[in-house]
């Protein structure tokens, strides 16, 4: 869908003024919209690609933390229907900026706001949350529409790789004490920081699996965008999570290196699993730039 299609859905969905779109894609419009001269967020799906019952339990989780002490993050203030294919969520405008990557201690603020949202999230159940299934990311690599564009060398190398991240990890994926709600994206432009503390947005990727993969994706997808201060990074995010849960360091240290390549598979998968064959044709070298930067992120 284009913006100007995604605007007119804007307008049924609301009466507010629409100030601006964030982000337009096919199965989501992100706009910023005004109530009685403050900001609010307008976020619309196309049902056509995105589950209800996984909005509906999104929606449920927020509406949760709404009423858990300490908690820090966009706040739910209406759901809309909107006709029979799309579906709205009212929420919360957060001022601030994203943490900068070169400050050790908004990096560190970031790895805590991560763990204090899971240290709230166990006390939250939600019924029919989907869970992340680390079997099926590594067990993608097989299908031939991938494996045509890899090398032999590339193909022996991501195996080998995969097979150390599940052997690694299957100890720990089911463990009820290490499981429990995720915010699914919490890098760092899901993170915003401004006087009144840290806060998380973009709750989108929510779902049940394992602690310490949220964490993961946070570093991964943060030194993806700024690989030349990966290790900084990653020791920043640490440390500020020990700061919540310091009972965790040995697990960190035995298993986190796996989930943070688990998450670059996963990001060198995602063109085959989200993009039609017509896509995949048109941006065939893109693909190709994808496997190569997740490759070099790998090793």
């Amino acid at each position: 869908m284009t913006t100007k299609q995604w605007k007119k859905i804007a307008h049924q969905a609301t009466s507010l003024k629409i100030d601006k779109c964030l982000v337009s894609e096919n199965h989501l419009s992100v706009w910023k919209i005004t109530h009685d001269n403050s900001p609010q967020i307008l976020r619309i799906y196309n049902l056509k690609n995105v589950e209800t019952q996984h909005m509906d339990c999104t929606w449920s989780l927020l509406t949760q933390l709404k009423s858990i002490k300490g908690y820090n993050g966009t706040l739910p203030l209406q759901k809309l229907e909107i006709g029979s294919q799309f579906r709205g969520f009212r929420l919360t405008y957060i001022e601030g900026k994203h943490p900068r990557v070169n400050s050790n201690l908004q990096l560190i603020s970031a790895g805590r706001a991560i763990a204090h949202f899971h240290k709230l999230t166990s006390k939250i159940e939600i019924g029919g949350m989907r869970r992340y299934n680390y079997k099926s990311i590594t067990n993608n690599i097989n299908e031939p529409i991938f494996l045509a564009y890899l090398s032999s060398s590339q193909k022996q190398e991501i195996e080998k790789i995969c097979f150390l991240i599940k052997e690694n990890i299957k100890e720990v994926e089911n463990s009820s004490s290490l499981c429990g709600i995720l915010h699914g994206d919490p890098h760092w432009e899901n993170i915003i920081t401004n006087p009144d503390g840290v806060f998380l947005i973009d709750f989108d990727d929510c779902g049940y699996g394992l602690y310490m993969y949220d964490l993961a994706v946070g570093i991964a997808d943060t030194m993806q965008e700024n690989p030349k201060q990966s290790k900084r990074i990653k020791e920043c995010f640490v440390k500020g999570y020990l700061e919540v849960f310091p009972q965790k360091e040995k697990l960190i240290e035995k298993h986190l290196n796996h989930l943070i390549k688990l998450r670059y598979i996963d990001y060198m998968l995602r063109p085959f699993n989200e993009w039609s064959e017509k896509e995949i044709k048109e941006y065939s070298d893109e693909i190709i730039e994808v496997i190569e930067e997740s490759m070099q992120l790998l090793n």
